[in-house]
């Protein structure tokens, strides 16, 4: 089904927007937030925004994942 592919938009406590999209396994699988997710959230903050995305349970898994699958595949870059 086409809707669960979409990201979801839910409100923080703070009242500001949060996109949620990880797939069906990702918390298990890896624990990244997907692609999708993170290049709509760029594009919606602009050039001055910033997008804090889910980067794994640790840096033994969830970094290594990160960086060696997930950047990798998807031309992204954090920057520290």
């Amino acid at each position: 089904r086409r809707a669960e592919r979409e990201p979801s938009l839910y409100q923080t406590v703070e009242r500001t927007p949060a996109l949620v999209h990880a797939g069906p396994f990702a918390n298990i699988a890896q624990g990244n937030s997907s692609v999708v997710a993170d290049r709509i959230a760029l594009k919606l903050v602009g050039p001055d925004g910033f997008v804090l995305t889910e980067a794994g349970f640790g840096a033994d898994m969830g970094a290594e994942k990160f960086y060696n699958i997930k950047c990798r595949a998807s031309g992204l870059r954090p920057e520290c």
